[in-house]
């Protein structure tokens, strides 16, 4: 009996420099490796430019190559849901697994679809997008998702927001939550030159050759870290600088931003200028993955500020890592740390001021993360992501 095979779709994934891209670097090898046990066959599925941005996932995997000239945000959506369908069919595919499914959907018809939902942010937030970015929401991206064979959440919270979006019984969602690594983030996986020579290269990606007293500095200094993509209003950013400033950390400690641009980094980097960070914020970019892991062992703690995520990986990481996360009291961050985590009100600089020297300041918040953290994160593991996420699948066509 011939293996059904599943098109894993890249598209809208943001080409690996997000959060998207760190989820489909970990659950598609991980769905890969249930290849024989499940019955199935996954073949990846996207433009060329959406495949050269996971050269370690695509190098031996099948692909199916979306015409480039629907390589275009509006363009590409629209393809996938007028013209995906009939690109199936002829490639012979018995299901679409939506990794990005609040971004690319394929409509329904003979092939049926699974959706993957990371976040409805933009329910709590009329600014996050602009006018036509919604109105695709709205009218293709909520109807689209009606119609799906199955429905997928990451979170609870992120199954709440579907539930009330579209009119469904919580029960007809799926909670498929993110995993984590331990093995990446374990602190005695990295040793201390290893932390400190990611810093170093973070700290001259910021400030370029900086003098060799600044460097010193760093390496006295604990630091905060917060990698998330810069992007306004829904990353928080410009509240974590007031906050930073207020509290006088920024005195004693570093504050340590990375993430591609979203439009917003300029405009911190003159905020963080007027507030008279200039040497202890560092503004780093979009960090090789290898050093992401590194910097977040080093951190006194890591910080999550975003006004409503889908998950918040790294809060989960850092806790992998035994190091505390001080994170948004929003979303689903709460659910992720659990009784680990320092939580503030992501809308009040006062709140994230305190919750930064709390956890600055007391030892004890260290030593429970240091302890508990570990255990708490081995609840979530790729593999088990991979392993439900096949029975969503199989339950969508019938097997």
């Amino acid at each position: 009996m011939s293996k059904q095979t599943i098109a894993l779709l890249l598209s809208g994934t943001d080409y690996g420099r997000s959060g998207l891209g760190t989820y489909v670097r970990s659950v598609v090898p991980c769905l890969r490796s249930r290849e024989d046990i499940d019955g199935v066959k996954f073949r990846l599925m996207g433009t060329q430019a959406d495949l050269d941005a996971y050269p370690e996932l695509t190098s031996e995997a099948q692909t199916l190559i979306i015409p480039t000239r629907y390589k275009r945000a509006p363009i590409s959506a629209l393809w996938h849901l007028t013209q995906g369908q009939k690109f199936l069919r002829r490639a012979d595919v018995s299901l679409a697994l939506c990794l990005a499914g609040n971004r690319r959907l394929i409509a329904r018809g003979k092939i049926p679809s699974v959706a993957v939902v990371h976040d409805l942010a933009q329910l709590h937030m009329p600014d996050k997008y602009d006018r036509m970015r919604m109105l695709y929401f709205q009218k293709f991206i909520l109807r689209g998702l009606e119609k799906q064979s199955r429905l997928v959440a990451i979170s609870q919270a992120t199954r709440r927001d579907l539930s009330v979006a579209l009119n469904l019984d919580e029960t007809d969602i799926r909670v498929v939550y993110n995993g984590v690594d331990a093995s990446v983030f374990a602190r005695d996986q990295a040793s201390e030159v290893n932390v400190q020579q990611a810093v170093q290269r973070a700290f001259y990606k910021a400030k370029g050759v900086p003098a060799l007293e600044s460097v010193r500095k760093i390496a006295r200094q604990p630091y905060f870290y917060y990698p998330a993509r810069f992007e306004h209003p829904s990353k928080n950013h410009f509240r974590l600088l007031e906050a930073f400033s207020t509290s006088g950390l920024n005195k004693s400690h570093q504050l340590f931003l990375s993430g591609a641009d979203w439009g917003a980094e300029e405009e911190l980097k003159k905020y963080a200028r007027e507030l008279r960070l200039d040497d202890s914020v560092h503004f780093c970019g979009f960090l090789p993955k290898e050093d992401v892991p590194l910097l977040i062992q080093g951190a006194q703690a890591v910080v999550m500020a975003g006004l409503h995520e889908g998950f918040g990986l790294p809060a989960l990481e850092a806790l992998a890592a035994g190091v505390p996360s001080c994170v948004a009291a929003a979303g689903a961050l709460p659910e992720v740390v659990g009784h680990l985590g320092v939580q503030f009100n992501p809308q009040q600089t006062e709140s994230i001021a305190a919750a930064l020297k709390q956890v600055a300041n007391d030892n004890a918040i260290g030593e429970l993360a240091q302890q508990e953290g570990p255990l708490w994160a081995a609840g979530f593991s790729w593999q088990q992501t991979a392993k439900e996420l096949v029975q969503e699948c199989r339950s969508a066509l019938g097997a």
